[in-house]
């Protein structure tokens, strides 16, 4: 499965750049963009403030690390909807490249262009922002995807439980029985072995960090691979939630609702967080 949300992103990028020649705002440069924003988010909702990560490269597609950077939303037109907004550069052994994040707020549905903005040089990446209705994959306040969940007892066909080496401990539980017996959840759908992003393998490795690392009482934490077989057939439970790319987590309270969501990278601080907004 490849990553929808960045592919759709660059062909939306050609067309927002077409549209915003003429129309540079204060804050970004007037010259041609020289850098390439990359971001790491399928989608963003409107109307609530939200978490987005990008990687930044340079003219020579070489990654940009740990420089300052100012972020700017944009419209098709080149209208600034919000920033400069500051940003924070994460970086993680297990990843081919560091990525830089920040949180903003939108309103309206549509194409954005995150632009990014270093010194005299610029760059953007374009993203769809939707409103929670109609998300694909469940949003905040919604109801959790009942769903089975592969475990020792049940593969559901899966090939591999998880191809974390070594294998994870979050197996052990099916969603649906999570649900039923109104845990909290935290859910993680990622493939270290097959991921297309480069990201999934951290992801799983972050959050299982995090799962050992404290006592969690009755949270149930669960980790769905991405693919039934080698890479090729999405898994049952990937289509039941709707998703088009990876890696997800999402933090499920006791009554069944979708507290939180992120997908791309993650800090031990976000997982720690989902975590707790699960079991408030």
């Amino acid at each position: 499965m490849d990553r929808r949300g960045f592919l759709r992103s660059v062909g939306a990028l050609t067309t927002a750049r077409l549209l915003s020649a003429c129309a540079r705002d204060t804050g970004i440069p007037s010259a041609d963009p020289t850098l390439s924003v990359f971001p790491a988010n399928y989608e963003l909702l409107t109307g609530r403030r939200q978490r987005v990560a990008f990687a930044l490269l340079d003219a020579s597609n070489r990654p940009l690390r740990d420089v300052p950077a100012e972020l700017y939303v944009r419209d098709p037109q080149g209208r600034v909807l919000t920033g400069p907004v500051d940003t924070d550069y994460h970086e993680d052994d297990g990843l081919e490249r560091g990525f830089y994040r920040s949180a903003v707020t939108l309103r309206r549905p549509g194409v954005v262009t995150l632009a990014a903005v270093v010194d005299d040089a610029w760059g953007e990446g374009a993203v769809q922002v939707v409103t929670p209705r109609r998300s694909a994959v469940p949003a905040p306040d919604q109801s959790a995807v009942s769903t089975p969940t592969p475990t020792p007892a049940r593969s559901l066909g899966m090939r591999r439980l998880c191809t974390r080496r070594p294998p994870c401990g979050m197996h052990t539980t099916s969603l649906d029985d999570a649900l039923t017996a109104h845990r909290p959840v935290m859910l993680t759908f990622a493939t270290p072995a097959y991921c297309t992003s480069a990201v999934c393998g951290p992801t799983v490795d972050t959050v299982e960090q995090v799962r050992t690392s404290a006592a969690w009482g009755d949270l149930a934490w669960i980790h769905c691979e991405i693919f039934a077989d080698a890479g090729r057939h999405p898994a049952r439970p990937v289509r039941a939630w709707g998703l088009e790319s990876e890696p997800w987590l999402f933090a499920i309270a006791r009554d069944g609702i979708v507290a939180d969501r992120l997908d791309g990278p993650v800090l031990e601080a976000d997982v720690a967080a989902l975590a707790r907004r699960a079991r408030a």
